[in-house]
């Protein structure tokens, strides 16, 4: 089905998104359909810091208006998107033919962001209730059971608003060559080559029934090493150093603490790894989108929404809605089940969150095997 919308007449689009890193990546597929669908329209995106890191240097978007949120009981954050909006058109000298308020449902922050930005045509969730704020949007959107649709689909389910159907599912992100370049000599200058028996584990996580504790990765990378020879590299959040930083000294030189002040320095060194362990969180999403296959350790989170995108993950669920109630033994299982990551046949394993059986796939055990050989 063809949009309702004419490409011709949209010269601007808006894009609002204001979560997080793993929200972002959601939110990847919308603008790949819309630059799909709307080739010669220009795509800014209004989003918070460090998430629109992810994409400065990418053909996703043209441009970037960046919201901070400030912690003061005298702040309007209302006043403060107005200004940003009105600055932002006034320096560019454009108005936005289009604003799309993208969340898996409802905002009242993002509807009046999109109604402030003046644009033609304004597409968003609006409320299930009678809500003076759903007038915001003249191209509603009406709620759907969120509650086992990834936020991927919700995302894309706006544009059908616009009569848009056709979506493109790829959460690809391209990696900066400077990125790319430091994870590559760190890896080379500590005796380790790209794809060769290395795995991640991102330490890091916004919630504290998904962030596993240390003994559980000094115990499972000394499994992976001592069963089949992997070395660990060791990363977080600035805040978290002084315990990546140990958890190495515990693992007896076996695995590496990497900087990673910035997401694309991440995203980097995940893609040149076998596999990631981590909290189910936006490092999940970044290794998915760079290829890298995923064992993701889900707390109370619902990993039908939240689970990375693509084929080849393993999601191990805890029963009690606690990560730490799955054990370095469980993971372990899990990943030499996995796949030919460890040089294994690859067996089906049960996920622990009944969402069926997951192994990699044959496309990422080909990725795998690619990298090796090229390394």
């Amino acid at each position: 089905m063809q949009s309702i919308l004419s490409s011709d007449d949209i010269k601007h689009i808006l894009v609002v998104r204001l979560n997080k890193v793993g929200d972002m990546i959601c939110t990847i597929p919308l603008l790949k359909t819309l630059r799909h669908h709307f080739k010669n329209a220009k795509i800014t995106m209004l989003a918070e810091k460090p998430s629109a890191e992810i994409f400065t240097d990418t053909a996703l978007v043209d441009d970037l208006i960046i919201y901070t949120r400030k912690h003061s009981l005298l702040r309007n954050r209302h006043l403060e998107v107005r200004k940003l909006l009105m600055d932002y058109k006034m320096r560019s000298n454009v108005k936005f033919d289009v604003a799309i308020g993208v969340k898996g449902g409802f905002s009242s922050f993002l509807a009046i962001i999109v109604f402030l930005s003046g644009a033609k045509i304004r597409i968003g969730y609006i409320s299930n209730k009678n809500y003076l704020l759903n007038w915001c949007y003249n191209f509603p959107v009406n709620p759907i059971d969120f509650s086992m649709v990834h936020q991927t689909e919700a995302c894309l389910n706006l544009l059908t608003a616009v009569g848009v159907h056709d979506f493109i599912k790829d959460t690809t992100i391209p990696i900066p060559s400077e990125q790319r370049d430091s994870a590559y000599k760190f890896l080379i200058s500590n005796g380790l080559n790209p794809g060769n028996k290395i795995a991640v584990f991102n330490i890091s996580n916004n919630r504290k029934t998904s962030t596993w504790q240390s003994a559980n990765f000094i115990k499972l990378g000394k499994l992976l090493f001592e069963n089949n020879g992997f070395r660990c590299i060791i990363t977080c959040i600035l805040s978290d150093r002084d315990k990546a930083i140990k958890i190495c000294n515990e693992m007896k030189g076996n695995a590496l603490f990497y900087e990673t002040r910035h997401i694309m320095n991440f995203a980097a060194m995940v893609s040149m790894a076998n596999f990631l362990i981590a909290g189910d969180g936006g490092a999940v999403h970044i290794s998915a989108s760079v290829g890298t296959p995923v064992v993701a350790l889900f707390g109370q989170t619902n990993p039908a929404i939240y689970g990375p995108c693509g084929g080849g993950h393993i999601v191990l669920m805890s029963p009690n809605g606690d990560v730490n109630s799955i054990t370095a033994d469980t993971v372990f299982s899990a990943v030499r089940s996995g796949g030919r990551c460890l040089d294994m046949a690859p067996i089906k394993i049960i996920d622990y969150s009944a969402f069926g059986e997951t192994i990699f796939s044959e496309e990422q055990i080909k990725m795998s095997e690619r990298k090796q050989q090229g390394n």
